[in-house]
């Protein structure tokens, strides 16, 4: 089934959030096995969106239960004790908070204490310090010290 059928045109969505997140300096957007989209900077992925239009998430355990806590996103439907999150995108406002989230995990990425290569790099581009200021505050600290 060509991905542009998909039910409530779902493959427009992970394509309006593939065209955003692979602009990010150092992003890669690919396809799935199963027809989604998948985001990673260098071998670490950021999240990947399924057909149905449902974006998984893993974040460090403090980030992710504050998430969860805040109401940003929700537990992940097949192991709620993990540190994979899900976020349902219906529509453009879920679009937005979509790539708000990846926005999140590409930071943390960026700041972790051991960054990739291709994320020192992007650190390069990107103010990461600005970036996590503007973050809510409970969100920013809950992300891991930057290296």
């Amino acid at each position: 089934m060509e991905e542009a059928t998909t039910h409530h045109g779902v493959s427009s969505v992970a394509d309006t959030i593939a065209a955003t997140v692979s602009e990010w300096p150092g992003v890669s957007a690919g396809r799935t096995s199963t027809g989604g989209r998948a985001f990673t900077l260098g071998t670490r992925e950021l999240g990947h969106v399924h057909r149905s239009g449902l974006l998984d998430i893993q974040f460090e355990r403090p980030l992710c239960d504050r998430l969860l806590a805040e109401s940003l996103t929700g537990p992940h439907p097949l192991d709620p004790h993990s540190t994979w999150t899900s976020y349902r995108v219906v529509d453009a406002a879920d679009v937005e908070h979509a790539v708000w989230l990846l926005w999140v995990a590409y930071l943390a990425a960026l700041a972790a204490a051991r960054p990739s290569p291709i994320a020192r790099r992007a650190r390069a581009v990107v103010d990461v310090d600005t970036e996590l200021a503007a973050l809510p505050t409970a969100v920013r600290t809950a992300l891991p010290s930057r290296g």
